[in-house]
């Protein structure tokens, strides 16, 4: 609870008191007089108090010089002191400062005690393991952690419960360094000291005992082991609602449910996933007014939950509520809506409002450009979205502009032939595959496969989905031997390492299928376009928007054999759900409207038949403008 305005008041009268005290005391028995350092410690306590950190450390910093004087250079009264003044420049973010005096405490205790496990040395490092992690220096937390172990094992015995903090630092160090074998026994142990001295009115060792269950969720979700994970992120959640109940109503309770919403979702389990997402929002709405960032935050998980799934309409809501709250919190276009308004563009995007996508990406760059100091990394990828964004909108020119600035600072920054540089290569081409430029879309695919395939670190899924790009430029060009060669491998490559029902596996089946269909091989196409529905029903559900293309592609085959209610079923099944995600105008519609048209006429269905003509011609009419 922070300090009310009066008793600052108070303080700050106080402090005035001190001050001429102090100056008096100077001008009396001198600046470096040993009488000074019980005033001068009281008085910085007063300055941090009230913020006043530099002061404050200034006065400790003076006071050492007392103590050093009267004791020598090294005693334990002043390695004290010198944690004073580390905990202050802690309390400043100032932890490369604080580390050096942590540091420079612990080998004045080591010259005191002749040994270096002195049980006084425990806070000493323990602070210190706090500040290497605020650093991101995970790894140099490791060895003043296991000194820390040490000395309290040797002090309090194996099973005190004062070890389990120490536990618990050790194994978020190792689950920071993505080293998740090593930290499972470290959070295990503490729980195992917990549990056993559990005492059920002793509420801040609950909480530290659904800390460690958090952690251990977390450690088997980061590396896949849900079944194992889910028990303990639900032992948590139990704490917590006998804590809280079923609101939840806690911040820390809030960041368990979106870990769980997380594991579900790479497990699979999407109902689960969505309800724990949905849960996080309504615990912010229900919390006061000074989380609304935070329940920005969350909107935007949420939506980005939605979007995966399809759900575009509510998603696109989520991403406007969220920008809502960010703009009325920080004003129009500041740095920190600039991831919002990226998601805002896509979720556009996918609903067919280029315009208005290409508009939120725009703004979306100029907000991240106002970050101080610039980030070239983050830069690229606003860079990398308004390009898509510019495609989907057929601002060819302005996509390309921002790809070729991304592929330059790029090359400047790590060379010609570097994997990054490639990705910058890969996504230049997609904009010219877009306008259809083959000839000037191959040389950027072949360069971007040129450098991936030199690199044995890149991910064989990318490779394969450069060779599907180059196997349709070939089909499209009616160079259709190189495409079935460069079509295959595409399809092994992802099979191998995505599985028979990935979607991007589904997507090669498509390609490989219309190859052999364009060849006059429908007998070939059939059982590949087969698959790929298949697939896609078992994965995404019938109803998914990805599966359009597929169903249109069958329709179309089966047209071709005179299957015409079997074709007429599917044309209509593709066409229902473009509409449903992206609107009725949407300009891929065009074709897949007029072959419906085809077959309706086939079956004599001629009033339906002029319907879908009229209404394709409606829709390209609505793309030229």
């Amino acid at each position: 609870m922070g300090t009310s305005k009066p008793e600052l008041f108070q303080k700050s009268l106080k402090i005035a008191e001190y001050e001429l005290a102090l100056a008096a005391m100077e001008a009396e028995r001198g600046k470096e007089n040993g009488s000074l350092f019980v005033p001068m410690c009281e008085l910085s306590e007063l300055y941090e108090v009230l913020g006043r950190f530099d002061e404050a450390a200034g006065l400790v910093r003076r006071a050492i010089g007392i103590q050093e004087t009267a004791y020598g250079k090294n005693h334990s009264e002043i390695a004290k002191t010198i944690r004073a003044l580390a905990t202050l420049y802690s309390k400043q973010r100032k932890y490369a400062e604080a580390e050096i005096e942590y540091r420079r405490a612990i080998r004045m205790l080591e010259m005191v005690h002749g040994s270096e496990d002195h049980i006084s040395m425990e806070p000493f490092l323990d602070e210190l393991c706090e500040v290497i992690g605020k650093q991101q220096r995970n790894g140099d937390t490791l060895l003043p952690g296991f000194r820390l172990l040490a000395i309290q094992e040797k002090q309090y015995g194996p099973d005190d419960v004062r070890l389990a903090s120490t536990l618990r630092k050790l194994g978020l160090a190792q689950y920071y360094l993505r080293d998740f074998d090593e930290a499972e026994p470290f959070f295990l142990r503490a729980l195992t000291i917990r549990e056993k001295l559990h005492d059920p009115d002793d509420e801040e060792g609950l909480m530290d005992m659904a800390d460690l269950l958090h952690d251990l969720g977390n450690t088997y979700t980061s590396d896949s082991a849900f079944a194992r994970a889910e028990p303990f992120y639900v032992r948590a959640i139990e704490i917590w609602r006998r804590q809280w109940g079923d609101s939840l109503d806690h911040e820390n309770a809030a960041v368990l449910v979106y870990h769980m919403g997380q594991m579900y979702e790479a497990w699979g389990r999407l109902a689960e996933a969505e309800k724990s997402f949905r849960k996080i929002v309504s615990i912010f709405e229900e919390m006061s007014q000074d989380h609304h960032v935070t329940l920005a935050f969350y909107l935007n998980t949420l939506g980005a939950f939605l979007d995966r799934q399809g759900q575009y309409d509510e998603s696109l809501k989520k991403f406007e509520r969220a920008l809502a709250i960010e703009e009325k919190q920080y004003g129009r276009d500041d740095p920190r809506s600039a991831n919002t308004l990226r998601n805002l563009s896509a979720a556009m995007l996918r609903l067919g409002r280029f315009d208005a996508a290409m508009q939120s990406a725009e703004r979306a760059l100029a907000a991240h450009e106002k970050t101080e100091p610039p980030n070239q990394v983050e830069l690229l990828d606003y860079l990398k979205n308004l390009g898509i964004m510019g495609t989907s909108a057929r601002r060819f020119r302005r996509a390309e502009e921002v790809l070729r600035r991304a592929l330059a600072i790029r090359e400047a920054s790590v060379g010609a032939d570097h994997p990054d540089t490639a990705e910058a290569c890969y996504g230049l081409a997609n904009v010219f595959w877009a306008e259809q430029k083959w000839a000037a879309a191959e040389p950027y695919f072949r360069r971007t496969l040129e450098i991936w395939e030199k690199n044995p670190d890149t991910p064989q899924h990318l490779i394969g989905s450069v060779l599907d790009f180059l196997g349709q430029i070939r089909l499209k060009t009616d160079d259709l031997e190189p495409a079935e060669s460069l079509l295959l491998r595409a399809l092994a490559i992802r099979e191998k390492t995505l599985g028979r029902d990935h979607k991007e596996t589904a997507h090669s089946l498509n390609n490989l299928a219309s190859m052999y269909l364009e060849r006059g091989e429908p007998d070939k196409a059939e059982p590949l376009f087969l698959r790929a529905l298949a697939s896609g029903e078992k994965t995404l559900g019938p109803d998914h928007p990805d599966l359009a293309r597929t169903y249109g592609n069958l329709g179309t085959l089966y047209g071709l054999q005179k299957n015409f209610p079997q074709a007429e079923r599917l044309l209509r099944k593709s066409i229902e759900l473009v509409e449903k995600a992206v609107g009725p105008n949407a300009p891929e519609l065009v074709v897949s409207l007029r072959n419906h048209a085809a077959i309706l006429r086939a079956l004599k269905r001629v009033a339906e038949a002029r319907e879908r003509e009229a209404k394709a011609l409606r829709v390209e009419s609505a793309k030229r403008e």
